[in-house]
């Protein structure tokens, strides 16, 4: 059987950040964590859910950037 100790609801792009540095502070601030449901000696905990992101607060690269990294790797003198 596959135990889960934890489970991020909804969009999990600053939850499961925030819950990696809660499990490294060997758990301080888990109830705090907006969209989580976690086991607590045995009982389940279900935090408030989380509103939906501003997607401009979350990285990604430029297009450009990852061209051009890529573009270095490919073999001399190749068309794309």
């Amino acid at each position: 059987m596959l135990a889960c100790g934890f489970l991020v609801r909804g969009e999990g792009d600053f939850a499961f950040g925030e819950l990696l540095d809660s499990i490294a502070a060997d758990g301080q601030g888990m109830d705090d964590i907006l969209g989580l449901s976690y086991k607590d000696g045995g009982v389940f905990r279900h935090n408030a859910a989380r509103p939906l992101e501003d997607l401009t607060r979350i990285s990604i690269p430029l297009a450009t950037n990852a061209w051009s990294t890529v573009s270095h790797v490919l073999p001399q003198g190749r068309r794309h």
